[in-house]
């Protein structure tokens, strides 16, 4: 939690592993003010290490 509130400011987007998705609604929460999106990573993309597929989907979420 220390780290998100640290970094926060400077990042587009956030991106959850799908391990921590309990906490989405929580650093959502934190991220409103700022105007940033908090994310979970799909699971399958998450196993499978399709990192295309994962910055696609976080290149989605920015526009």
């Amino acid at each position: 939690m220390a780290e998100f509130k640290e970094n926060i400011a400077t990042a587009d987007i956030v991106l959850l592993g799908p391990q921590v998705k309990y906490e989405q609604a929580k650093l959502q929460a934190l991220a409103d003010p700022l105007g940033k999106k908090v994310a979970v990573i799909d699971m399958m993309d998450y196993g499978m290490m399709k990192g295309d597929a994962v910055l696609e989907k976080a290149l989605k979420l920015m526009e």
